[in-house]
């Protein structure tokens, strides 16, 4: 045996005798509170540098241009959907479920995210070559997407292995490196092609940061990763329907109500954004814990403490956006931006709603039922298509914000139903 066989060998059996350490009731409660405590360090200073950014950005840009800025991005976030990006979802429950096969795994959707990177390219490339405003632009922002794409693959990586500190680490360098760039744009002018220049930068190197800790070898060729297609479709699916819904309201906002409202609307959607933090956390750390329970009352303590924390943080984040919502905006984005304030208050209960749906979510994957969860979003998906073309077109960015606090209560109603429908289905923890 070479000497790499017997560092695989012994990688292999350290990562079972893990897993074997998860399996029990102290251990699996043990490694959630350390796996939410580390991914709510990084992850809210992430978050934090991120606004700093955002503000950055809109007070640079002006309104206007932040507008354009803004509605670019969202464009690019619905282009991302070619990347399947849901498959770092099904990554984190198999990778849970068979830590010997994750490296493999990991390198089979990787090359499925690569199929979709270059579709994403060929679109834009014929849209540039047919003369497509912006094309350039966009070009520029897909590799940034494609590189960020890929890092959450390496995250999800980390994840399946309960390595969250590190995960925090590398979602904390994002929006650093990013500061400084746009520190020394500021220096120099900042146009919207020489800042989706610097995402772009960025972002590679984080990605090289993220492979340097996620993988010990660089696996070549790559597997067919038929099984993952076979099995991953459905989170793929789900994925893309999830960004349709979440982008529809202020992407109709850009194009039916102009950049001025897109431009007062966007830092409403972004401070109501910002309060998922902790609801996506709970989601991420929580579902390898659900996946590895064995024992139903280790599952039914799992799920119920991410419901009361997630109740709690709900009703926290609604008090406080009326209590300090004004005295924050003004503080963040300065006076120019008060008008975004009524938008915030009409959409301060989704903060709630979206606690809720996460760990309804969460349930319902750890009970194997994608399909159900993917029925329920195309429920939900062609509600906000409709309502984005026929309610913002008259009422503005008003009617997108009411328009989200909709789509939001269906979807929690329909997870709602779908999670006890799957509790009352399955008995006992799918066996492992």
């Amino acid at each position: 045996m070479t000497v790499t066989e017997r560092l695989k060998a012994y990688r292999d059996a350290l990562i079972l005798r893990q897993t074997d350490q998860l399996t029990d009731r102290s251990s699996l409660a043990a490694t959630f509170v350390r796996g939410i405590l580390a991914a709510i360090s990084g992850t809210t200073l992430s978050y934090l540098l991120g606004a700093m950014i955002t503000v950055l950005i809109a007070r640079e840009l002006g309104v206007s241009s932040y507008g354009q800025y803004t509605t670019i991005m969202a464009s690019l976030g619905l282009l991302s959907n070619f990347l399947g990006l849901g498959l770092d979802t099904w990554l984190l429950g198999e990778g849970a479920r068979q830590p010997r096969q994750l490296d493999t795994f990991a390198w089979q959707v990787l090359f499925l995210k690569m199929g979709g990177a270059c579709a994403m390219l060929s679109i834009l490339v014929l849209g540039w070559l047919n003369g497509g405003a912006n094309a350039g632009v966009f070009i520029i922002g897909s590799l940034g997407v494609i590189a960020d794409g890929f890092s959450r693959t390496g995250f999800a990586v980390l994840r399946a292995r309960a390595q969250n500190g590190r995960v925090a680490l590398l979602e904390v360098a994002t929006p650093a490196s990013l500061l400084i760039g746009l520190f020394i744009l500021k220096a120099l002018g900042l146009t919207i092609v020489a800042l989706v220049t610097v995402q772009l930068l960025c972002n590679i190197l984080v990605l090289i940061a993220t492979f340097a800790n996620a993988f010990n070898e660089i696996k070549l060729p790559m597997p067919t990763p038929l099984r993952v297609l076979r099995e991953g479709w459905i989170f793929i699916a789900s994925d893309a329907v999830a960004n349709v819904y979440s982008l529809a309201a202020i992407t109709a906002v850009g194009a039916f109500a102009g950049a001025i409202s897109a431009g007062l609307y966007k830092p409403a959607q972004t401070v109501i954004t910002l309060t998922y933090i902790i609801p996506n956390l709970i989601f991420w750390v929580g579902l390898p814990l659900l996946n590895r329970a064995q024992v139903r009352s280790t599952y039914d303590r799992v799920a119920q403490t991410m419901l009361i924390g997630a109740v709690l943080y709900g009703l926290l984040v609604l008090i406080g956006i009326w209590l300090v919502g004004e005295p924050v905006l003004r503080l963040v984005y300065g006076a120019d931006f008060l008008p975004s304030l009524p938008y915030i208050q009409v959409m301060s209960v989704i903060p709630l709603m979206k606690s809720i749906s996460f760990v309804c979510a969460a349930v319902m994957l750890s009970r194997r039922r994608q399909r159900l969860r993917l029925v329920l979003q195309s429920v939900v998906v062609v509600f906000s298509i409709v309502g984005a073309l026929t309610v913002i077109p008259r009422t503005g960015a008003m009617g997108a914000a009411w328009l989200q606090v909709a789509i939001e209560a269906a979807l929690l109603t329909l997870y709602a139903s779908g999670a006890v429908w799957s509790l009352r289905k399955t008995h006992q923890p799918v066996a492992r």
